[in-house]
């Protein structure tokens, strides 16, 4: 989704289809809600996904993932929209410059891809690769996480992947690139449900920074995630119980590169590396581009239930670091 002026605003989005093709479904709404022009365009691709939309004044750009079949040839489109009525105007399509099985493992899991506009308005699309998708039973060197970056001219202009041997459950990867492009990165590997390791990447722009592991025992982890902050440093939050889950921890780290290995921030490890990667033309026509892809429904007359809420537990700290250098003393961070 992206603002354009006045309050408009502008949706893509992904409607699959059974059997193939992927529709790609994008639309303008006004500031007063109000539709106000609608497109789908099928792509004749296997297991397509939008992967975000960017307003540019006179035009709108849709960026979106598609695969020529499972285990085949995997692309990334760059499509140019006229913002005021929704017309194409004109698309650029990439692909790995590797043979199989290089290319496929380099590629991007259908569902993971995002895009961000970077400084230096070009468009940067990074995600976790299908190298991460089958690490866990290969143990070998493999991409897991790539980074692609493309000009406003929907042409190729830099790209690598970040590789490793690690056999990581790929449920748990993550990557997350900021407008800098500065990246966070994470892989996790564990012996059993209740013991696990987390390897923990920074990197500024294709250049690994710092790199660390945490061990986590007798815990039930869910959840985590991380974010970048304008000073360099970024935040890792992780959300996990004790075994049965009678007692539940949010844990906070405020981590920055120059940290020295430690337990409580985690102890220095090379488990990544950096490999350049190449994108060459990948040519193809979108089909069935249709002005009218929605169709209004009446209303369903949906019943709006009040929200009851009720009080948590009351929630205490167990214990700290000195991370944020707030406190004075350093402290254990065991639980």
């Amino acid at each position: 989704m992206a603002e354009g002026a006045n309050g408009d605003i502008y949706v893509a989005g992904t409607a699959p289809n059974c059997p193939d093709p992927t529709y790609f479904v994008v639309f303008k709404i006004n500031g007063a809600g109000i539709l106000q022009w609608k497109y789908s365009f099928a792509a004749p691709e296997y297991n397509a996904f939008c992967m975000g939309i960017f307003y540019e004044g006179s035009t709108v750009t849709v960026l979106n993932r598609s695969s020529v079949s499972y285990g085949g040839i995997i692309h990334v489109d760059l499509l140019k929209l006229n913002s005021s009525s929704g017309a194409y105007i004109s698309h650029k399509g990439w692909q790995v410059d590797l043979p199989y099985p290089q290319n496929f493992y380099a590629g991007f899991v259908s569902w993971t891809p995002q895009a961000i506009r970077l400084n230096n308005g070009n468009y940067c699309i990074y995600g976790q690769t299908f190298g991460d998708f089958v690490a866990i039973s290969m143990n070998t060197d493999l991409p897991h996480f790539a980074v692609l970056e493309f000009n406003s001219d929907y042409d190729f202009v830099k790209g690598y992947t970040i590789n490793s041997s690690l056999p990581a459950n790929s449920s748990e990867s993550r990557i997350k690139v900021d407008r800098f492009g500065r990246a966070v990165y994470i892989m996790t590997t564990f012996s059993d449900y209740l013991n696990k390791t987390k390897y923990i990447g920074s990197l500024d722009n294709g250049s690994i920074l710092n790199q660390r592991k945490r061990q986590y025992t007798n815990l039930e982890i869910f959840y985590d995630n991380f974010e970048l902050f304008e000073d360099g440093s970024y935040v890792y939050i992780n959300n996990m119980a004790t075994p049965g889950q009678d007692n539940f921890y949010l844990e906070y780290s405020r981590l920055n590169n120059s940290d020295t290995g430690s337990i409580c921030l985690g102890l220095r490890d090379n488990f990544s590396h950096i490999v350049p990667l190449k994108y060459i033309p990948f040519d193809f026509a979108w089909i069935d581009i249709n002005p009218n892809p929605l169709i209004a429904t009446n209303n369903q007359n949906n019943i709006i239930l009040p929200i009851t809420y009720a009080a948590s537990p009351p929630c205490f700290e167990k214990t700290w670091c000195d991370t944020l250098r707030i406190r004075g003393n350093p402290q254990s961070c065991d639980l």
